[in-house]
């Protein structure tokens, strides 16, 4: 039915009923010049950040202006006028906005907790559900990595790392700046001030050149421009190499040592068990530790972290799993989160897959299960050194686990290490890298098990990886890496040579110019290869993959876009047996009023080379199966107070079905208070028997102010009577520094439903201080 639709549709476009501007480009080339600001210095104190622009400095500061559509139009003129100013001192960069609009009561205003102002939308990253601005800065004008900070008409604090031009973000890092923003008739205004204590930057004291661009979203209108790489053919603000440049800047500080410490202290209670029948086991905590942070040289910090602590990370989500490999689940403690990019080896998939092969997870480290990378988190301390040394990004990190939480094992003394290097590589069309990484975990060789697949003593990756845009929409990336296992049987037991079975690579070409969207791959994971400091859900495959199709902006029914994309997947063995075929594809409506709906429907097979388990419970006999999908999925505007998401699935697949049902309300109530609320159906029938099972999900949100906000999260799976419930106060009594409260609590395990299972109360204060 899917592929009916498709044809029907690409033969309706193509007869030109909808005339030549379906695939409407902005005229301007991609290789137009980049535009150009300059900074003013200004007297220190010349400058209050409360969000006014009123000072008498900002009128001596010159302005940029110029902004240029991407959405919904490919290159107009903006139609709200936006202005920006930089100006800095010896302490900070102050960056101020005006965002002019003639019809300011339609200001949308909602968010205020922090990092919200951005969310991840898949594929990339983009503006939430506000108005909203964004500001880029390269530093080191390299034209691959940058630094954003964004906030909205209410001041909520956002900010993220781009790494190698990546349109997805690391909104996790977290540096100290302040921003303020006011409303009025005629729009608003926002002022940040970032101290270059928080930003790395070159270490001459002469005249500077930075990359630097300004994104602006009018929610009303769901119309997002640009300062620079306005055209979709040039990228977006996540192309760090089309950003204009910021000019002006010199005789910037220099810090004797630039150290900064963030010592906590800890008081808290947890309970555990680790099964049903065990008993339960708890202990008071009072606990003390240390992060701190020197910048050895301009670009290149040393982090060191002294008992860590993460209990304010929110619990995992609760999901049923109907595959037969395991679900991924992301990072979520802070100190491993900054500068993650750096460690990025490998490829993270597409849509809701998990990852093929990351070498690194930081999920790894401290985990009670290797597979998953969940379980408790004794880490003990660690170091990282990572940043930029002339043309080149470096990163090298090691880290220490031992010991257990209440109610699970002790862990023996493992370290974990991980070197990145990358050397940038210019071509005509943008930037690129090549680089190389290698892990290593190694633990008491007694602790090994006797199984060299598993886990073992020691477990070293290392690989070669690169990738560079040969077009100007278009990205060529690859990797290649070797995995070498050892335990108390010697190098893979002794009995196994390194050959093609411990070897892992890809090749992949990607393009994105705003007309048509494509991928093409091939992927192949020996079937030796093992991650010890990684992910590999899946070794033993090959995989080819060919992907993509246009983009129709018709200009009828009120649709913005109209996207198709098709093509095949096919998955093999190592020794290419034969494994999987799936040819599918998409049709995916956008409306101006930001309203989306998707179709996808897919025909293939499936192969089971030996019987499996669904979730533990239905067995699925080994076998050759045929393969059908069809899918909906609609989400309303997400700026509405009430929004919904709707997904029906229903997978003909290992002689039976598998539907998964899903229903997701948000509502923001007086513009402060929002809540969320999902359930999910899966429901599976197969010939050796059914499983049935609902998921429910409650989000409440309560921003207080920008600086004190109440979350909390609760989860039901039915599956095994697991309660999950998770609630934080979070109070930023000055930059850097928090109070936490965290109550977490687990309940149920398979046939004793409300059993606790885990319980942690903690009251948690940091205090960061800078040095020198």
């Amino acid at each position: 039915m899917a592929r009916r639709w498709c044809l029907a549709i690409l033969a309706y476009c193509l007869c030109g009923l909808w005339g030549p501007h379906v695939f409407a480009q902005a005229a301007s080339p991609a290789s137009q010049p980049r535009p150009q600001t300059r900074a003013l210095r200004v007297a220190e104190g010349a400058i209050t950040v409360d969000g006014r622009l009123t000072e008498p400095a900002w009128a001596l500061v010159p302005a940029a202006s110029g902004f240029r559509q991407r959405e919904p139009f490919d290159g107009p003129p903006a139609t709200e006028d936006t202005q920006v100013q930089v100006a800095y001192d010896d302490a900070n960069l102050y960056i101020g906005i005006r965002a002019h609009d003639r019809f300011a009561e339609h200001i949308v205003s909602r968010i205020r907790e922090r990092d919200q102002v951005m969310v991840d939308r898949g594929e990339a990253f983009g503006f939430a559900s506000d108005d909203a601005v964004a500001v880029l800065l390269d530093p080191f004008l390299d034209g691959r990595n940058a630094m954003l900070f964004a906030t909205n008409p209410n001041g909520a604090e956002f900010d993220a790392l781009i790494t190698d031009e990546s349109g997805s973000f690391n909104q996790n890092w977290r540096t100290v700046f302040s921003v303020a923003a006011t409303r009025d008739d005629g729009g608003y205004s926002v002022e940040f001030a970032i101290p270059f204590r928080s930003l790395r930057y070159p270490a001459n004291s002469g005249p500077q050149t930075w990359g630097f661009n300004v994104a602006r979203v009018v929610r009303r209108l769901h119309e997002e421009t640009l300062w620079s790489a306005w055209s979709r053919v040039d990228g977006g603000l996540a192309r760090v190499s089309r950003a204009g440049t910021l000019q002006g800047l010199e005789a910037l500080p220099r810090f004797p040592i630039n150290l900064e410490v963030k010592p906590y202290a800890l008081l808290g209670r947890d309970q555990a068990r680790a099964d049903a029948d065990a008993q339960l086991v708890g202990n008071t905590q009072t606990q003390v530790g240390l992060d701190a942070k020197w910048e050895a040289k301009p670009g290149l910090v040393l982090d060191a972290t002294v008992n860590p602590d993460f209990s304010q990370a929110e619990l995992d989500q609760l999901r049923v799993n109907l595959s037969r490999f395991a679900l991924f689940y992301p990072e979520k403690r802070e100190f491993f989160l900054e500068n993650a990019g750096v460690f990025d080896f490998g490829t993270y998939g597409y849509y809701d897959e998990a990852p093929p092969y990351l070498m690194f997870f930081s999920r790894r480290i401290g985990a009670a299960d290797p597979e998953t990378g969940q379980g408790p988190t004794p880490v003990r301390g660690g170091l990282r050194l990572s940043g930029r040394v002339g043309q080149q990004t470096v990163g090298a990190m090691t880290m220490v686990t031992q010991g257990s939480v209440a109610g699970q094992p002790s862990q023996p003394l493992t370290n974990h290490a991980v070197l990145r290097w990358k050397r940038d590589v210019t071509t005509k069309r943008g930037n690129g890298y090549v680089g190389f990484m290698l892990t290593d975990t190694r633990a008491p060789w007694e602790s090994a098990p006797n199984d060299a697949q598993a886990l073992s003593a020691a477990s070293t990756s290392l690989g070669i990886d690169g990738g560079a845009f040969f077009g100007d929409s278009t990205r060529l990336s690859s990797f290649y890496a070797r995995n070498v296992v050892i335990n108390e049987q010697g190098l893979q037991g002794a009995t196994q040579a390194l050959d093609a079975a411990n070897d892992a690579y890809r090749v992949a070409v990607e393009h994105d110019d705003g007309r048509w969207k494509l991928l093409a791959e091939a992927t192949t994971l020996g079937s030796r290869v093992r991650a010890g400091s990684g992910f590999v859900p899946r070794p033993d495959m090959r995989r080819f993959a060919a992907y993509g199709g246009p983009t129709f902006r018709p200009r009828v029914l009120g649709l913005r876009k109209l996207t198709i994309a098709a093509g095949p997947w096919v998955l093999t063995g190592h020794d290419w047996r034969k494994q999987d075929l799936w040819v599918g594809g998409d049709l995916t409506l956008e409306w101006n009023s930001n309203d989306t709906f998707t179709l996808t429907g897919a025909l293939g097979h499936n192969v089971a080379d030996a019987p499996w388990l669904v979730s533990a419970r239905v067995g699925v006999p080994a076998g050759d199966y045929d393969y059908k999908q069809s899918q909906v999925v609609f989400a309303s505007n997400p700026s509405r107070r009430l929004s919904v998401v709707l997904l029906n699935n229903v997978e003909w697949m290992w002689g039976g079905r598998f539907w998964q049902a899903s229903a997701g309300v948000n509502v923001v109530w007086g513009g402060r208070l929002s809540t969320g609320a999902s359930v999910t159906r899966v429901d599976v029938d197969v010939p050796a028997g059914k499983l049935l099972s609902y998921v429910n999900e409650l989000r409440v949100s309560l921003p207080l102010t920008t600086r004190w906000v109440f979350s909390f999260y609760g989860q039901h799976r039915q599956l095994d009577d697991r309660i999950a419930l998770y609630g934080r106060m979070v109070y930023t009594w000055r930059p850097g520094s928090d109070v936490f409260l965290v109550v977490a609590d687990e309940r149920g395990f398979d046939g004793v439903p409300g059993r606790l299972a885990q319980q942690n109360l903690v009251a948690k204060i940091s205090y960061l201080a800078r040095l020198f």
